[in-house]
Formats: structure tokens, sequence, C-alpha cells
């Protein structure tokens, strides 16, 4: 059960100060890591904007008073030993002063390969794990993929469009999914998936795939085992945060639609979906 936040509960350091990690509500990107005072906190609390202490100038900053990119408050929370405080907002303008949206914008950054398991001919983890974008798959070597065919009430299911600046299939229309990282068992990935792709959340909806089937390409090293997930549940598009990344849009189509879309322009998966869908009801 959910508590309220309580000022009291919150442990200033010496310097009465408590870090402020500030996230963007929609797309879950970290913004900025600031600093509260107990009176800044009080005033975020009260008025539903951020507010910090600046420590360079020593004075309150209300977060877009004076650029107008103000954070509105949508939900707040403290650490497990009330000793760091997560924002989560919805922002009107660029996080940063410099005029970028997130004050940390890849000025200086490490990125660490996509691992992925590697499976057996029997779809047996072998143990090992390697970087996917980096790794050739050899003969009896396989990755793991997941899809989810999410139905609404009216029996309508989402599909999404992928970026334009993919290397594959730009700009094609699918339904969610992609590959299960190291460690993952295919259901924590379809949930993971889902979950970045979509923002909906499928955790609870425990179940088997409705479909499973194998690819090997040893010419691409392209060998995988992909499991089709079905989930039926009330959701609008209203409920849906695109990862802007993957995709640039979204909508709700009936298998009929989506048969339509494929006619016009390949519908990525049609024939597998399809099976899925048919395998369900045999």
């Amino acid at each position: 059960m959910e508590e309220a936040f309580d000022i009291a509960r919150i442990r200033f350091d010496d310097k009465g100060l408590v870090p402020c990690i500030v996230q963007d509500y929609e797309t879950k990107r970290v913004l900025t890591l600031a600093y509260m005072n107990r009176e800044s906190l009080a005033i975020t609390l009260e008025k539903g904007l951020t507010c910090f202490w600046s420590r360079s100038r020593k004075e309150l900053w209300l977060k877009g008073e004076t650029s107008g990119n103000y954070q509105h408050i949508v939900r707040m929370e403290a650490d497990c030993d009330c000793d760091a405080i997560l924002a989560l907002v919805r922002k009107d303008g660029p996080a940063c002063h410099r005029g970028t949206d997130s004050c940390f914008d890849a000025s200086l950054v490490k990125t660490w390969p996509e691992m992925i398991d590697v499976y057996d001919a029997n779809r047996k983890r072998t143990g090992r794990t390697v970087p996917r974008k980096q790794y050739f798959l050899k003969k009896g070597e396989y990755m793991l993929y997941v899809l989810a065919i999410l139905e609404d009430a009216a029996g309508r299911i989402l599909v999404t469009r992928r970026a334009l600046d993919k290397k594959w299939a730009a700009g094609s229309w699918e339904i969610p999914g992609g590959g299960a990282d190291a460690g993952e068992d295919s259901f924590t990935a379809v949930v993971r998936e889902v979950s970045e792709e979509t923002g909906l959340d499928i955790s609870g909806m425990h179940q088997a795939p409705v479909y499973s089937y194998v690819n090997e390409d040893l010419a691409r090293g392209d060998n995988y085992f992909v499991d089709i997930y079905h989930f039926r549940f009330p959701f609008t598009l209203k409920d849906v945060t695109l990862q802007k990344s993957e995709a640039i849009d979204v909508k709700l189509a009936t298998i009929q639609e989506i048969t339509e879309m494929n006619q016009q322009h390949a519908f990525l998966h049609y024939q597998r979906i399809c099976k899925a869908l048919k395998a369900e009801v045999s």
C-alpha cells in the first residue's frame, strides 16, 4: 500500500540537501539530477512543480520560472533509505540550460554491447552469452525473439510503425517484440519489450506462447527461435507511450485491416501472426 509523501521522513545530508532525479514521465528518460532542501521540497509538493536549491547561487530555483520550461510533477517517490528522491514529470520544454532535452546528452558516454544467450538446436541454453550485434551465429547456435499480439476489448490488435532510421524494414508496420536479453526467459523478455515499446504492463498476465517457430539462415548467421504471445485485455491508445527511437506511429487494427496493410506494404511477420491466431482456434 502506498503512503503519502512525508517530508519528515526524508533524510537530508549534513548540508541540508537531498538529491532528486528528474525523469520524463512519458519517455522515462532521465532529465537531470539536482538537489532540494527542505524549503524547496515543500514548494515542490505545494505547487506541483520542481523546485531545487542551487548550490552555486545559494538560492531557491523554481525550474521554468525564467525560461518557461516548467516541470509538472506527476509522481514523487523516495528510495528505500529516504535519502534520494525520484520526480516523474511532464515538461514544458528542454530540461537543460543549454536547450537540450536532457542534461545527459551523451557528451561523455560508454555503451556496453547488448548481450544474448546462445541456444542449441534443442532450444536449451548453452551457458554462453555473446554480443548480439558483433557475433555471427553458427550452425546449431540460436538466439531467442518474442512477439506480442496485444488485443483490446473490441478485438483490435495494437500495431506500431518502425522508425525511419532503422537499418532493416524502416517505416514498416509490425507488432511489438524483439530479442531476449541474456538471462531472460521468454515471458520476461516479452514483458520488457511490450513495456519498453508501448508502456503497457502485461507482467500480471503470465501465459505460454500461442505459437513458436525457428528460423535458420546460416549465410547471414540469422538463426533464432521465436515465441508469439497473445494478450487480451482492455486498453486504449491513450494508455500507450511509444518509444520514439523504435516507433513513429501506432494504431489499433482488425486482422482484416492488417491484411490490407500487408497487401499495400509488407506487414512484418504477417504470415506468422496469421499462423499464431489460427493455432489458437485449431
